[in-house]
């Protein structure tokens, strides 16, 4: 049997920052639309305090979550323990989208990811940043969640981005991400 909360504890805080992936999940409002579950890694997750949590949000084949989050602002964090104890939790809440160059984006970026993702080619894999106001939590057993070993982080994505000049960059991001 599943339990809710309102807010994160320190020990879920804790738990949070050791995992490897998490999921987000966002839906359309139209019931011709569909659900999209998008995996995320690099370390990009970050808690601001126990109703609030940021994650970069990276280019890829599309911009799903930024659409469902400016129509609707519903948004779940899913993360599950690969690796010791068995464990689920899910982030119920409602997301903003913060796009490079935004006051938003700026003060967030600069506070908890400036070190490791400041670099011209990282910044190439940055689209924007998530921020969630979270209004419940739920914990749920994983039993069924298989054992796995972290190995390491993909680094094809960040690859991607070094390999393609700032103009050929922004013509993929329009074409692929509009």
């Amino acid at each position: 049997m599943g339990t809710f909360t309102e807010t994160l504890s320190d020990s879920d805080q804790e738990w949070i920052r050791k995992q490897k992936v998490f999921f987000v999940s966002t839906a359309p409002l139209s019931k011709s639309g569909h659900v999209n579950a998008s995996p995320k890694g690099y370390d990009t997750l970050r808690i601001l305090d126990n109703n609030r949590v940021i994650f970069l949000d990276g280019r890829g084949s599309g911009c799903e979550t930024i659409s469902h989050l400016r129509e609707n602002g519903r948004i779940t964090i899913m993360l599950c323990a690969f690796e010791g104890a068995p464990r689920i939790m899910r982030l119920f809440g409602t997301g903003s989208v913060y796009e490079p160059g935004s006051a938003e984006f700026d003060s967030l970026f600069s506070e908890h990811y400036a070190g490791e993702w400041s670099s011209a080619e990282n910044t190439k894999f940055v689209r924007s940043i998530i921020d969630i106001k979270l209004h419940l939590v739920g914990k749920s057993c994983g039993f069924a969640v298989p054992l796995m070993s972290f190995q390491n982080h993909r680094q094809t994505l960040l690859d991607y981005g070094k390999s393609k000049s700032d103009e050929a960059h922004a013509k993929s991001c329009v074409k692929n991400n509009s």
